[in-house]
């Protein structure tokens, strides 16, 4: 993309071409809430997803004329305080090219599930920044941990010395957490990150970096974890959206920002969504295992009664054949050849697999241990048709533990996604 944009393009990219759209709003807080709303919608509509007949260049450049849009409302360069301005007939400010191709060539694509979820959010819901004072402190630090005392059991005798013991418990507890939490104190200039305050519109209730716990709507939103890189493009492109201040902060607080949102360690809710989705794909995989069961059944019956309406000697011949194997493929086996790499992954990893005429949507649901690995397939190799997914566009979804690779959200996508590609197959977005 090295065609020169305006920022008014950009705008009509978003259906807003007429400067007349903003005449209601009292401010430029208002102009940006009108063009958020138009974002969601265009974002949604044009999200490959939905579109798997596309190369997503729509999806792109909505993303990409959003992102120039925001960077202007972030950093404060909105000319005249009104994107009207933009409108006018007479204006030719161009958008920043490096900028637009940054926000553009990224291939990394969250869910349409993600972008709904971001849609609900009217203000972003969190805000980081360095502290500007010395004076706040963090809500996690300023709560010991104290643990909750068992029931006595039936018959214990209580020691009159109980309450003595109790106090000396919660000073211990109360002397651990600042041990192991750190002093409530939030230094100035150190990271911290608050959360929105829907009654007052302020946001508060800060906690240190090492303290905050990401949240499930922003760590879906990661698309390759182990990235640095595409970490910081995805918090990015989340600015303004779901959390504020990442583009105010220092190279240092970005790569301090950064390594904290993507260890899944860090992460709220992580465990148990994992659990949630590991009862799914179990569920998901008993289901499979007997639709397999049912399929191979019907198709040893009939096989069974195809070979007893041939006389004995051409049943002899057929049997011969099928005792000894030939490196060639019949056109019989090559669809099973097709079917065996298209639900390749599916038969590895219980995923499910859609084939439509010109798009195949892999989807899988969670992590499972096992110690049953999914074994590649090689074109050329066995059953393994050279080129025979080409043509093909792939979307995939979820994560893919049998196949190995990559951590957290990013599990085994890379190994499918070269599967795929081997195969001479395309996949227009992991997410």
């Amino acid at each position: 993309m090295t065609m020169t944009r305006s920022i008014a393009n950009c705008l009509a990219v978003l259906h807003l071409s007429d400067p007349t759209l903003f005449d209601n709003a009292e401010n430029l807080d208002e102009e940006f809430q009108l063009i958020k709303q138009n974002y969601h919608q265009r974002i949604l509509q044009t999200h490959p997803d939905k579109n798997p007949n596309t190369d997503g260049t729509d999806f792109r450049n909505v993303r990409a004329s959003f992102g120039i849009v925001k960077e202007l409302y972030s950093n404060d360069n909105v000319k005249n305080n009104t994107f009207a301005t933009y409108l006018a007939k007479d204006n030719v400010d161009e958008a920043d090219d490096g900028e637009y191709n940054r926000y553009f060539s990224s291939e990394n694509v969250p869910s349409w599930d993600f972008y709904q979820a971001a849609a609900d959010e009217e203000m972003p819901g969190y805000k980081v920044e360095g502290a500007v004072s010395g004076r706040s402190k963090c809500t996690t630090c300023k709560k010991p941990a104290l643990k909750k005392r068992g029931k006595k059991k039936k018959g214990e005798e209580e020691a009159e010395a109980a309450p003595v013991a109790d106090a000396a418990v919660e000073a211990a507890a109360v002397v651990s957490a600042a041990t192991t939490r750190g002093q409530p104190e939030i230094v100035k200039g150190e990271i911290r990150v608050g959360s929105l305050d829907d009654r007052s519109g302020a946001y508060g209730r800060w906690h240190h970096l090492r303290c905050w716990r990401v949240p499930k709507k922003i760590w879906q939103g990661l698309t390759d974890a182990t990235d640095a890189d595409v970490v910081l493009q995805d918090l990015l492109n989340m600015n303004e959206v779901l959390l504020t201040g990442v583009n105010d902060l220092d190279d240092e607080q970005r790569t301090l920002f950064v390594a904290h949102a993507s260890s899944s360690s860090n992460w709220a809710s992580y465990d148990t969504w994992m659990k949630q989705n590991a009862l799914a794909l179990t569920a998901a995989a008993a289901a499979g295992d007997d639709n397999k069961e049912n399929k191979q059944n019907r198709l040893s019956d009939q096989e069974d009664g195809e070979e007893d309406k041939k006389p004995p000697a051409k049943r002899a011949r057929t049997t011969k054949k099928k005792s000894k194997p030939s490196p060639g493929l019949s056109s019989s086996n090559a669809d099973a050849s097709a079917s065996t790499v298209a639900s390749g992954v599916a038969k590895g990893s219980t995923s499910a697999v859609v084939i439509s005429s010109n798009a195949v949507v892999i989807s899988s649901n969670a992590v499972v241990k096992t110690n049953n690995r999914f074994v590649i397939p090689k074109p050329g190799i066995g059953l393994a048709i050279v080129n025979k997914l080409e043509g093909k566009t792939f979307v995939m979804s979820g994560i893919f533990p049998e196949v190995g690779g990559g951590r957290g959200l990013t599990l085994g996508k890379a190994k499918v996604k070269a599967m795929i590609e081997a195969f001479g197959g395309r996949c227009t977005s992991a997410i």
